[in-house]
């Protein structure tokens, strides 16, 4: 089942005179997948979306960046009374969803919010609902105003396996968890890629056994994607990963098969080199929904 990529207020224009927000849609992916660059409505400056894409990504706060992968966000306000706990109750908006991030920013009235929690805390998860307690920071505090922003994964995100392990890759790079991102990132291509393959024998009805063979255990994820790929798009005419995406996928392999083969590796890798893996395959993911509709 295809997701529901969207991008709603995440990439800015990259002329820093202008930072215009840029409403991102698929023909412009499509313009991007064919070498071609396109223009801020605002200032007109050419933008390539992969160089737009990275700086923004460097920058994300807030949880932004979740947007990308078709999440949603709500800002709601509460009022905090002295001595209430208040219940947020999120479960009606985020339905069978999952939490992703939330902050909250009290006024200056003298209340702040702590999340209550049971003897043994949910460090794994954000609830749906929430207790809060109205902790004092100075004497004679009066009823604050408190502003909540939250981010969520609607259902039909996690239905799209693929999309489900990029929002898994998204949390990891920003946890510091690169191994576990590398891992997530990669299979969410290759989920696509064998599904893109199996397509294209079955087309030409070879059996399934025959098939299954060959993508499982012959032609595996590397030749899939940096040999038979290109060979084929430039057979069938349909345009194939830019070099910055290929040479980042390259890294986001050899760095996933050392973790995954040896547990190590010697590469010398930052924080840069991580966006621009996670990045990369998001890219990736993007190019196999829109150019091939996997």
């Amino acid at each position: 089942m295809d997701s529901k990529l969207s991008f709603k207020d995440v990439f800015l224009c990259s002329n820093y005179n202008c930072r215009a927000i840029l409403d991102i849609t698929d023909e412009i992916f499509k313009l991007y997948f064919n070498s071609k660059t396109f223009k801020c409505p605002s200032c007109q400056t050419d933008l390539n979306l992969w160089e737009v894409g990275l700086k923004q990504f460097e920058l994300s706060v807030f949880g932004w960046h979740y947007s990308l992968l078709g999440c949603q966000t709500n800002f709601i306000e509460i009022i905090l009374k002295p001595n209430e706990i208040y219940t947020l109750d999120l479960s009606k908006t985020v339905g069978e969803g999952k939490i992703l991030y939330i902050n909250y920013s009290p006024s200056s009235n003298g209340l702040t919010p702590l999340q209550m929690h049971l003897n043994v805390p949910n460090m794994h998860f954000i609830p749906k609902r929430i207790h809060l307690y109205p902790r004092p920071l100075r004497k004679n505090c009066k009823e604050t105003k408190t502003q909540i922003m939250y981010w969520f994964a609607p259902k039909e995100v996690y239905d799209d396996l693929s999309i489900m392990l990029m929002l898994d890759a998204f949390q990891k790079v920003y946890q510091e968890e690169y191994r576990h991102m590398a891992i997530s990132a990669q299979s969410a291509i290759e989920i696509l890629i064998y599904r893109f393959f199996e397509e294209q024998f079955k087309s030409i009805k070879l059996k399934d056994d025959r098939i299954e063979d060959f993508l499982s255990n012959r032609a595996t994820y590397s030749p899939q994607l940096f040999t038979l790929l290109p060979l084929l798009a430039k057979k069938e005419g349909f345009p194939f990963l830019q070099k910055e995406i290929i040479e980042s996928l390259t890294t986001l392999n050899k760095y996933r098969n050392n973790m995954i083969h040896q547990g190590k590796t010697k590469m010398q890798l930052n924080d840069s080199d991580f966006i621009k893996m996670v990045l990369s395959a998001f890219f990736a993911v993007k190019y196999f929904k829109i150019i091939h509709r996997m």
